[in-house]
């Protein structure tokens, strides 16, 4: 088993219909599990979904993962198309002060 990281840095204001993107690029195809860290401070006004290309995994098929001061833990079981190996962190924010960091942590086997 291996744990890939994506940290990804949402600025403010950052629309959902535009959201920033991070690319993962992990060695082996199965993802177990996947958990996104949200940071204090963020109120649920930032937003995380996972996809592979533009299939969508995480949450489920559509939709934003929101929260606040919180670690949110999926169990995935999907093997991924490839090699190589492809996973984008999308995110988006509401909040208007100041950037917000999302650690999301992949469990591939």
């Amino acid at each position: 088993m291996a744990l890939y990281e994506g940290v990804i840095t949402i600025p403010p204001r950052t629309a959902a219909d535009n959201p920033v993107e991070i690319i993962v690029r992990p060695l082996t195809s199965f993802i177990k599990n996947v958990s996104i860290l949200f940071p204090g401070g963020s109120l649920g006004l930032v937003g995380v979904k996972i996809s592979e290309d533009n299939r969508q995994f995480a949450p489920m098929s559509s939709g934003w993962i929101r929260d606040n001061d919180k670690t949110v833990t999926f169990q995935v079981n999907r093997n991924m198309q490839g090699p190589p190996y492809r996973i984008l962190i999308h995110g988006f924010s509401l909040a208007s002060d100041w950037p917000h960091t999302v650690i999301v942590r992949l469990e591939v086997t």
